[in-house]
């Protein structure tokens, strides 16, 4: 009987089996169009949920304990369009702006925020806020 596993050898560089990127833990990469993906949420209509509000800041949170701001941020953006009342998710969003150094953005939020809510007791609070970023300019 012949041996055969040069034959499956080829078979599966050929597949690409052999042929696929690998990280630690031989685990595959998984490849991701981001800007589809990207296009996609832009598409979406969030409809208020101050539970998913709540889950997105969690998972913003955890991406800035590790100092992964721009998943934070994007976190903190959708949670922002679940509930544009809740000035928590406002406030991390621009915490994680001013630590990548984004305060013409930070400023922006600052005016979305009095924009939306100019009836919140915290508007005294984002006018302070927005006036210290102007300065940091």
């Amino acid at each position: 009987m012949r041996n055969h596993w040069p034959v499956l050898l080829l078979l599966l560089v050929v597949t690409g089996v052999l042929a696929q990127e690998r990280r630690p833990g031989n685990k595959p990469v998984l490849v991701r169009d981001y800007e589809l993906d990207k296009q996609k949420e832009e598409e979406e209509v969030r409809e208020y949920s101050p539970p998913k509000a709540k889950e997105n800041v969690e998972v913003g949170d955890f991406y800035q304990k590790k100092s992964n701001y721009k998943a934070a941020e994007e976190r903190y953006r959708i949670a922002i369009d679940y509930n544009t009342k809740w000035e928590e998710s406002y406030e991390k969003l621009i915490k994680v702006l001013e630590k990548q150094g984004k305060y013409e953005e930070a400023v922006e939020i600052c005016d979305l925020f009095l924009e939306i809510n100019p009836a919140s007791k915290e508007v005294e609070g984002f006018r302070k806020k927005r006036q210290k970023l102007l300065g940091e300019k």
